[in-house]
């Protein structure tokens, strides 16, 4: 299972998550999030990683000129969570992935359609005017649904404790974890990092 920490603010997180065996690695880079990364502060760290991680900047309503500052320090794939238009995604130069809210009242599944022609789509929980790191559980009976036509990321909620049954449920293609893996804003707890991809690798023998 691919497995995507986000919210990384500390090397040492990062290093932790890269050497348990993430797939991806997620900075925040909209000032609105608890979990900014300033461009200088991003650039020192991701300076500091190593080259055969995924690197993915996540943006709210980004201009290009943030998006280009961002792929000079080193992100190589981008992640948005605001109203970002199909064409807007598709004129970057680099992998998107299109974040949707897991919310049946909106036109879910039309836009779900729409930017599956990126690659795999985003569902997170949305709770107020907060994208991601909610720590709030997403509807996985509508993330199953989307999981059996595209390939999705499973976001939302996610900690050690429901992994697994997360991803017996929804059967996504990737996870993306955040919140339930910190000891506080910010700062990730290595017990939950390493019981999280324990509790996957032992899933993965056992299926």
């Amino acid at each position: 299972m691919r497995v995507k920490i986000c919210g990384l603010t500390r090397k040492e997180d990062a290093l932790w998550a890269y050497e348990l065996g993430a797939w991806a690695l997620g900075f925040i880079m909209t000032p609105k999030s608890p979990r900014y990364l300033a461009p200088k502060r991003a650039e020192l760290l991701l300076s500091s990683l190593p080259e055969d991680i995924l690197k993915v900047g996540v943006f709210v309503n980004p201009s290009q000129e943030e998006i280009d500052r961002a792929l000079k320090i080193g992100i190589q794939q981008l992640q948005f969570h605001g109203s970002e238009s199909l064409e807007f995604c598709r004129q970057q130069i680099v992998p998107v992935t299109k974040a949707l809210p897991l919310d049946p009242t909106r036109d879910f599944h039309s836009q779900l359609e729409v930017f599956a022609s990126l690659g795999p789509v985003l569902l997170d929980s949305k709770l107020g005017s907060q994208f991601g790191g909610t720590g709030q559980v997403g509807d996985w009976s509508l993330a199953l649904q989307a999981s059996l036509r595209f390939p999705i990321i499973l976001a939302g909620g996610l900690d050690p404790d429901n992994i697994v049954d997360a991803i017996e449920r929804v059967r996504p293609f990737a996870v993306d974890i955040s919140s339930g893996l910190e000891s506080s804003v910010g700062k990730k707890d290595k017990l939950k990092m390493k019981k999280l991809f324990s509790r996957i690798s032992n899933h993965r023998v056992e299926s």
